[in-house]
């Protein structure tokens, strides 16, 4: 058989078959985001509701006690301020409850910054 008509049959039959086998070629995969910490606000992780006075509730003293709590970077409170409250007693109350919570600090460009939160404990019988 002349080389002109096999190459003819062969180009024949691999087009019958669907053509030659070629790779897959698959567009290139695009890399990885960097891993990238989004902001994140602090978060309370345990929390402890303070407990009614029973003296307090006695003398009839109720109302909300507004606290403002300065957590580290790490997470542990530094300071906690009393803004406004009905009475000693709630106030001993709530930074007996605000010494139990615990945080997770808040992230701020992918790292750990110190901040401070408001938070309200209303005491009523």
């Amino acid at each position: 058989m002349p080389k002109l008509l096999s190459a003819s049959l062969a180009l024949a039959a691999l087009l019958s078959l669907g053509g030659p086998a070629q790779a897959q070629v698959q567009a290139p995969t695009p890399p990885e985001p960097a891993a990238t910490t989004a902001d994140q606000h602090l978060r309370i992780t345990h929390s402890v509701r303070p407990v009614y006075p029973a003296k307090a509730r006695k003398e009839g003293l109720h109302g909300v006690v507004k606290a403002e709590v300065a957590v580290s970077a790490e997470g542990q409170i530094e300071e906690i301020v009393i803004l406004d409250s009905p009475g000693d007693l709630l106030s001993d109350a709530v930074r007996e409850a605000l010494r139990q919570t615990r945080f997770k600090p808040r992230i701020k460009n992918g790292q750990a910054v110190a901040t401070r939160m408001r938070q309200d404990f209303a005491f009523y019988p």
